[in-house]
């Protein structure tokens, strides 16, 4: 199948799921097995915006077509619910919009794979790189929804959406 016509397939999912999990904009963390799991000691190995239109939004390590690691990046992803849990974001259309803009903004930026390993070990980060949890939490505190700490893996950036009362909607 075509690139095009992937991404032509996955917005029809999305718009056809769209109603059934009655969200707008949310968070998704991706539960599947992987060496990651391991490494990050938790459920979640992976998370992502989900804007209202489908497009998903974060630094991603893997490998794009063009045999490089993607870093941000857009794309329509195919949300299957035994691999993905999804969690309610609300924001208005004006912070959807913002939050959209600043992350076309970071299009491109490579992906942290030393902080990756490093925050866990010694808190090394490098400051013009990104990795998925850390890209989301940049990206919220860009409309005034900072977490905490910058060097946040996806368990721990979910316990804290959590416990600013987000709940999981999938």
């Amino acid at each position: 199948m075509k690139i095009g016509a992937k991404k032509a397939q996955l917005k029809r999912y999305w718009k056809s799921n769209k109603k059934k999990w009655l969200i707008e904009f949310a968070i998704v963390f991706f539960n599947r097995p992987s060496f990651w799991k391991f490494w990050k000691l938790g459920k979640y190995v992976h998370v992502e915006f989900i804007f209202s239109d489908g497009a998903c939004c974060s630094s991603s390590g893997r490998i794009g077509l063009n045999g490089k690691p993607q870093g941000v990046r857009f794309a329509y992803l195919n949300l299957k619910l035994d691999h993905w849990d999804i969690f309610e974001c609300p924001l208005s259309e004006g912070l959807e919009s913002k939050l959209r803009a600043w992350c076309e903004s970071k299009v491109g930026r490579l992906y942290d794979f030393l902080g990756i390993i490093g925050f866990r070990m010694f808190g090394v980060q490098d400051p013009d790189k990104d990795y998925c949890s850390e890209f989301l939490n940049h990206g919220l505190a860009s409309i005034g929804k900072m977490l905490y700490s910058a060097m946040i893996g996806p368990n721990d950036f979910i316990e804290k959406w959590i416990a600013l009362g987000y709940k999981q909607i999938s």
